[in-house]
């Protein structure tokens, strides 16, 4: 046998291995290629779905200069008052609605911007009472949420307050020269009905204004021994 023959079959069997080769790793490219291609297109419309989603949700997100107060809202130009009665009437089975007031304070029927009256008890700070119907609250991890507060759904909150925080207590000038008292906001955290930013009804908790309470503060070291 000639050294062109030899040199054929091996060159053929050379060739035919490489075609089974091929064959083999065929149906592999084609798998990996579908599997890139259907990554490609789950990638896609994912990123599609996320885009979408700030534009449908945003209208449950208050903005920071719609409420500037720490504590509640009576205003909000930008209440979602239409989507907050559809998602009640959407949920309203499912919840459980207490009507009337959520927090009442206990005393007298009317405002009392002064209580310092020789003939009945009195606080050592004065204090204001009021009635609101809240649109906006932060709740207890400090995040503004829009307050369900529409028609046949309504959440009054009656609380009692300092009438000028950081005023000195009534008596003040009877207390040790080393103790300065002022007149401190106390809070109670309540349950309220309101709208998830991802604009799902769902009871939250709130901190709200309580009452007024009398604190003292040391302005120089002392020692009562």
């Amino acid at each position: 046998m000639g050294f062109s023959s030899v040199s054929g079959q091996i060159f053929g069997k050379y060739k035919l291995y490489m075609y089974q080769s091929s064959c083999k790793m065929r149906p592999k490219k084609i798998l990996v290629s579908l599997i890139l291609c259907s990554s490609l297109w789950c990638f896609a419309t994912s990123a599609k779905s996320t885009r979408l989603k700030p534009h449908k949700t945003a209208k449950f997100v208050p903005k920071k200069t719609t409420c500037k107060s720490k504590d509640l809202c009576n205003e909000a130009p930008d209440y979602p008052a239409e989507d907050m009665a559809r998602l009640l009437r959407k949920h309203r089975k499912k919840l459980q609605y207490l009507p009337g007031t959520v927090v009442k304070t206990l005393g007298d029927k009317h405002p009392r911007p002064v209580l310092r009256s020789p003939d009945v008890g009195e606080n050592l700070c004065r204090t204001m009472r009021y009635s609101v119907i809240p649109k906006i609250a932060y709740d207890t991890q400090n995040r503004p949420k829009y307050i369900v507060n529409v028609a046949n759904f309504t959440q009054i909150i009656k609380y009692e307050t300092c009438v000028n925080e950081n005023e000195s207590c009534y008596g003040n000038e009877v207390w040790p020269d080393a103790m300065r008292t002022f007149c401190k906001r106390a809070y109670t955290v309540i349950r309220l009905l309101s709208v998830s930013h991802s604009g799902k009804m769902q009871y939250a908790y709130f901190p709200v204004p309580s009452n007024c309470v009398c604190s003292y503060l040391k302005t120089i070291p002392y020692d009562f021994r």
